[in-house]
């Protein structure tokens, strides 16, 4: 602990693109696997849990594998917060939610007048699928995609950029990783949300829970009908009123983002400063030393923290673009 080095832009995005590339690597090792044995096992629900868990297991075991390599760990860590932080927590993703659907639900529209063909998504038909569902969409993808991009890069990024822009690049990172266009737009908002609270609290449990709440919300949707239903009837009925649908999208978009501002700093007042990280302190010959290498070294890995994170943004944008163009073309992958 004595040793632990202080976390930079270059460790936040050598953590990003490794992240990224073990997801490759195990879509990859996926098509390999399912190639030989047959892709129809691709069609059962539980096949699809485990490879979903194992790309969180392999978010996870990639920032703890360097954490422990480099001697250092990200400023927005698990750290505990102001406990009324964690409720808050949930209320800003139903707040994005009920505020930027309609923004979501417009680019998808806009997406399929444009000839797009959405993706299926996979349905749990047992039940022991249905809980392994819920464990691997609001427990295991919230604690691994939150510590890596608004834990890992986020961290990085604020010690490069400004607050408002560390926030829109981590909510890019995190909706072009999913390579899913008709959520693009959803994804990225509710991922800017996640990511002010973040730097707001200090703390990456918040960002857990708002993405696990998000998450759980939509798996309510799929799994209880009626719930599901209202919300459809609700929103045919907006989409079959252009005019309407417009002024209110307008009108949520406007308000969710006020009201998720506000939420943001009261959150960060309740318990962000008191929880800003303190780093070991060194003897002061020590002190001196690291802070002149630091200043030496950062102008070299600049660049190199520069070109991990462009390559890890490029990687992923191709692959969305490459998702864009199966649904334009009507493919099934």
């Amino acid at each position: 602990m004595a040793n632990r080095k202080e976390f930079t832009y270059t460790d936040g995005a050598a953590i990003y693109l490794l992240a990224i590339l073990a997801d490759l690597g195990l879509q990859l090792a996926v098509s390999i696997v399912f190639g030989i044995a047959g892709s129809q096992y691709l069609k059962i629900d539980w096949v699809n849990i485990i490879v979903s868990s194992l790309l969180q297991a392999a978010f996870i075991l990639c920032i703890v594998l360097y954490c422990r390599t480099k001697s250092t760990f990200p400023e927005i860590g698990i750290k505990k917060t102001h406990s009324a932080n964690y409720a808050l927590s949930a209320a800003v993703a139903v707040v994005a939610l009920i505020c930027f659907y309609c923004v979501a639900v417009a680019f998808d529209l806009l997406l399929g007048a444009t000839g797009y063909e959405s993706s299926v998504g996979f349905e749990f038909t047992s039940v022991p699928a249905k809980i392994l569902g819920v464990f691997a969409t609001c427990i295991a993808a919230p604690i691994g995609e939150e510590l890596i991009f608004r834990g890992a890069l986020l961290s990085g990024l604020k010690k490069r950029f400004k607050a408002p822009v560390s926030v829109l690049l981590s909510g890019l990172a995190f909706s072009l990783m999913h390579m899913n266009p008709e959520q693009t737009v959803y994804q990225f908002l509710l991922g800017c949300a996640l990511a002010y609270i973040a730097l707001e609290t200090g703390s990456v449990i918040p960002a857990m829970i708002g993405h696990a709440t998000s998450n759980l919300i939509a798996v309510l949707m799929e799994l209880i009908a009626p719930f599901g239903n209202a919300v459809n009837s609700a929103l045919e009925f907006l989409v079959a009123t252009p005019w309407l649908f417009a002024l209110l999208t307008v009108l949520l978009f406007a308000a969710g983002a006020v009201a998720l501002f506000f939420m943001g700093k009261f959150m960060g007042r309740l318990g962000g400063k008191r929880q800003e990280r303190k780093f070991d302190t060194l003897p002061p010959d020590e002190s001196e030393k690291t802070a002149d290498e630091e200043t030496s070294i950062l102008k070299k890995p600049m660049f190199g923290a520069k070109t991990l994170l462009i390559t890890g943004f490029v990687i992923c944008a191709v692959l969305w673009v490459a998702m864009l163009v199966v649904g334009y073309m009507d493919l099934e992958i």
